[in-house]
C-alpha cells in the first residue's frame, strides 16, 4: 500500500513538474515571439514621430544600399516609405495610426532560421488597441492561433513588408521589401511626382528657402504633409 502511495506521489511530482516545464517554455517561446512585434513597433513608432534620421541609423548598411539606393538622403526615403503605405492604407488625413504586426511563421529557438519576414497593416489611431500585456488570455489566444489552427489570410496586410533578423540574441530591422505587395507602385508614383526639396534645398553650410507661393485652401493631404516635412528640416539644420 505505502509503495503504491509512494508511486501515485511520484508520478503526481513528475506530471506536474513536465506541466511546469512546458509552460515556463511556452511563456519563454511567447515573450521572445513578442520582441519580433516589439522591434517592428517600435520602428513604427520613430517613423510616426518623424524620427527619420534615427531609423536610418537602425537600419543596417546594406539595407540603406539596396532598398535606399536613391541620389537623396536615407530620411527622404523613410519619409517616401510611410506616405506610400498612409496613401495604400487611405490614411492620409490621419493624425495618427496603429500598426498591427503579424509573423508569417512561429520562430523557435535552435533553429537554423535567423530571420523572418513581418506582414504588415495600417488603422486609425481610433480602433481599439491590442492587448500586449503577458496574461493567461493573451498565452492562450497565442498558444491557439499558432498551434491548434491555421490563421486565415488578411488582405488588410501588407506581405512580408519588413525582414527583421535575429543577432546575438536580439532582433533587428533587416530589410524593407516593397516588390510585389502593392508598395513598390506607391513608392515609385510618389517619387515620381514629388520633389522634396521644392520648399527647401540643403547647401554645404545651411539651407536656401525656396521662393514658393502656398496657398493653404489648395493644399492636398500629400502637399501638407511634403511641406510639414520640409519645416521640420528646417529646424533639424538649425537646431533648438
Amino acid at each position: 500500500m505505502r509503495k503504491r502511495s509512494k508511486f501515485i506521489i511520484a508520478a503526481i511530482v513528475a506530471i506536474g513538474s513536465i506541466c511546469l516545464a512546458i509552460s515556463l517554455a511556452s511563456v519563454s517561446l511567447y515573450g521572445e515571439n513578442r520582441k519580433i512585434d516589439d522591434v517592428v513597433s517600435t520602428f513604427f513608432e520613430k517613423i510616426k514621430n518623424k524620427q527619420y534620421q534615427d531609423v536610418c541609423l537602425d537600419l543596417s548598411g546594406d539595407n540603406q544600399k539596396t532598398f535606399f539606393s536613391t541620389s537623396g538622403q536615407c530620411s527622404d526615403s523613410v519619409f517616401l516609405f510611410e506616405l506610400s503605405l498612409l496613401k495604400h492604407y487611405n490614411l492620409l488625413n490621419n493624425d495618427s495610426y496603429r500598426v498591427e504586426v503579424r509573423r508569417t511563421h512561429f520562430w523557435m529557438p535552435f533553429s537554423q532560421d535567423r530571420s523572418m519576414r513581418v506582414n504588415i497593416a495600417l488603422e486609425g489611431e481610433n480602433k481599439s488597441s491590442v492587448d500586449k500585456t503577458l496574461s493567461i488570455k493573451n498565452l492562450f489566444n497565442f498558444v491557439k492561433a499558432h498551434f491548434t489552427a491555421e490563421p486565415r489570410s488578411d488582405s488588410r496586410f501588407v506581405k512580408d513588408l519588413l525582414t527583421v533578423e535575429r543577432r546575438n540574441g536580439v532582433w533587428m530591422i533587416r530589410g524593407i521589401n516593397i516588390d510585389n505587395n502593392g508598395i513598390g507602385s506607391e513608392y515609385a508614383e510618389l517619387k515620381g511626382q514629388l520633389r522634396l526639396g521644392r520648399y527647401v534645398r540643403e547647401i554645404s553650410d545651411g539651407f536656401i528657402i525656396e521662393r514658393v507661393e502656398v496657398n493653404a485652401k489648395d493644399l492636398t493631404p500629400v502637399d501638407k504633409r511634403v511641406l510639414k516635412y520640409n519645416l521640420q528640416k528646417v529646424q533639424n539644420l538649425i537646431g533648438n
